[in-house]
């Protein structure tokens, strides 16, 4: 029978109900590979209502490239092997308290290749990438050691978590906020004890109120 003209049969039906109970875009490639060009486009698109041509060119691509009902080629995965001399030498330098600084506002989860969690502080960066690459390159020229090249620093960079710096005037106007709130609240607590509180649960509130102000 000539190509696209024909019809669903038994076995092609089947096909199509497996094509459309998978979300997973390989499989659907999979699968479709293996009828794709019994059809034409225009009777694939009434078979497999939301089919894109694109879909259908890369279906028949796969078909002829790899085979029917074939496997469809992994996606490449590139590993870039990192010297621990110099990974180590770069992280010294770029945790240093000239460029990083911890904030009281926060923390993160650090998962360990062992699975255990810890709790780190939040950090700024107060220099900006490509300045901490220089000024990184000029101290590895003093001390006489050879650093990564331009483009491997960029991406251990990404890869280390630290917010940047955008304004210190936010930062102030928030501690300022979390402060008179405090504030305000240990107000509160000194009103409501005049009016009957327990004393010793208002002076425990109270201390907790100034550990989180020298939090």
């Amino acid at each position: 029978m000539p190509f696209g003209q024909s019809k669903p049969n038994d076995p092609t039906e089947r096909l199509v109900q497996a094509y459309k109970l998978t979300d997973n875009r390989h499989t659907r490639l999979q699968i479709l590979s293996l009828f794709v060009n019994i059809f034409s486009k225009s009777q694939l698109q009434e078979i497999l209502p939301g089919i894109s041509k694109r879909q259908i060119d890369e279906a028949r691509r796969h078909a002829d490239l790899r085979g029917p009902g074939k496997l469809p080629s992994p996606p490449e995965i590139r590993r870039m092997r990192l010297e621990a001399t110099k990974t180590d030498h770069f992280l010294d330098f770029i945790s240093s308290s000239s460029l990083l600084q911890d904030v009281s506002y926060g923390t993160k989860s650090l998962k360990l290749d062992s699975g255990d969690k810890l709790l780190v502080p939040m950090a700024i960066r107060t220099v900006i990438p490509s300045r901490i690459i220089k000024q990184y390159q000029s101290f590895c020229e003093s001390v006489e050691f050879k650093p990564y090249s331009d483009r491997t620093l960029f991406r251990i960079l990404d890869a280390c978590s630290a917010s940047k710096q955008v304004t210190l005037k936010v930062l102030d106007y928030i501690t300022t906020e979390g402060v008179e709130a405090l504030d305000k609240l240990k107000s509160n607590v000194t009103l409501l004890q005049d009016n009957g509180v327990d004393v010793i649960c208002a002076n425990e509130i109270t201390q907790d109120l100034k550990a989180c102000k020298r939090y």
